[in-house]
């Protein structure tokens, strides 16, 4: 009798299928849960959009943005007497999860802060992977774009050195969130400096003097001038600031120094945020040598008074990347009012004015203006004035 022997597979060419069947799941699965992590980045950047529509709508309507508690409470809305309750936003979304790439628990949500004005807003939120033109990471939505760092709102700095925003600085040239507000960084020289003057705090009128603040003081805490008591020229120009206020002192020190609770030691922090201080006179000194022309102690003395370093003048105003961007913001004199924001008496381009924190008074500190074209003014001024501030990094 002969037998039909079946042809089957062999063990080795079961292995092989086997193989190749959990290699393709395994490609599969890799693929639909990079599909589900872009799907859910784009959600995110879809659901952020949303919210700065509702809130640019309750702005139009208010004037202002709304309130943390707002925001808090789920629903974008406004009431008002007359026209009832107005919904802008009927569920404000929540990040979708699982959380993707570097993201943490934490930072898988949607963070929302305004300042104490209610002219700005940040929205924080984070993304696994690349979305669009935008990177993976850290996102802080403004009004003013999207930007690629962990957003620092003022309401959630608990004091001066937390609402810094020092974590997401590594390199000259990044931007630093503090406030609830983004200040782009420039290298010039040997050092980095703030691009826009600082604006935090609450807006005062110039007839009154700024109150007592200290190291322990939020941003909200402090208190600003807009020049002409007008608050757009704040988001212009940044704010006005006593030399108290920008050391975050008592205003008592505004009259005397040296001893608690005025103690100097260099660098000094003051309003600035985290490894950020309040420019010495030196260091203004090396700004000022950096773009003079002719570069030489001759021609702009550490000492000199008045115009001097020929050229710095011109060179501190041009606007663009890689400037330091000087605004003509003017100042606040000590009889409350404001003087040469936009226009002097010699170029018509109006006067900027920053502090140091160099005094050599106890009631003066020296400071930076333009004042003769194309020169840099040197002098001290009352400590009861309202001058711009730009940090310096440590």
């Amino acid at each position: 009798m002969f037998h039909k022997f079946k042809k089957a597979f062999t063990l080795i060419e079961l292995l092989v299928v086997i193989a190749i069947i959990g290699l393709l799941a395994t490609i599969a699965i890799v693929a639909l849960n990079n599909a589900r992590s872009k799907a859910r980045d784009a959600r995110r950047v879809a659901d952020v959009k949303q919210i700065q529509t509702a809130l640019d709508l309750y702005y139009n309507d208010a004037g202002h943005y709304p309130l943390n508690n707002i925001f808090a409470s789920g629903t974008i809305f406004t009431t008002s007497t007359v026209t009832g309750t107005t919904t802008y936003m009927q569920i404000v979304p929540h990040a979708p999860t699982p959380t993707d790439g570097s993201c943490n628990v934490a930072a898988n949500t949607y963070s929302y802060a305004v300042d104490s004005e209610g002219k700005a807003y940040n929205i924080g939120y984070c993304l696994g992977g690349p979305a669009g033109s935008m990177a993976a990471g850290y996102k802080c939505a403004t009004p003013d774009g999207v930007f690629n760092i962990a957003c620092a709102g003022a309401a959630t700095s608990t004091n001066m050195v937390g609402g810094g925003g020092a974590a997401n600085f590594t390199s000259c040239g990044d931007q630093v969130s503090y406030g609830g507000k983004n200040y782009d960084t420039v290298q010039i020289g040997t050092q980095c400096w703030f691009v826009q003057n600082l604006n935090i705090g609450t807006e005062i009128l110039g007839a009154n003097n700024q109150s007592d603040v200290s190291t322990s003081s939020t941003p909200t805490d402090f208190q600003k001038y807009c020049f002409g008591d007008m608050p757009t020229s704040c988001n212009t120009n940044g704010g006005l600031y006593q030399y108290h206020t920008a050391m975050a002192w008592p205003a008592t020190c505004d009259n005397h120094n040296g001893f608690s609770p005025c103690d100097l030691t260099y660098p000094h922090q003051g309003m600035c945020p985290t490894n950020w201080h309040i420019p010495s006179d030196d260091e203004w000194h090396a700004l000022e040598l950096f773009y003079s022309n002719p570069s030489n102690e001759t021609a702009c003395s550490a000492l000199s008074v008045g115009d001097h370093c020929p050229g710095a003048g011109t060179a501190l105003t041009q606007i663009g990347a890689g400037n330091f961007n000087a605004i003509f913001g003017g100042f606040r004199n000590t009889d409350g009012s404001f003087i040469y924001g936009g226009s002097n008496q010699y170029n018509g381009a109006g006067e900027f004015h920053w502090w140091s924190a160099t005094p050599p008074t106890n009631s003066t500190a020296w400071e930076r203006s333009n004042n003769y074209p194309g020169y840099i003014w040197r002098t001290y001024a009352s400590r009861t004035r309202g001058y711009s501030i730009r940090c310096i990094h440590d």
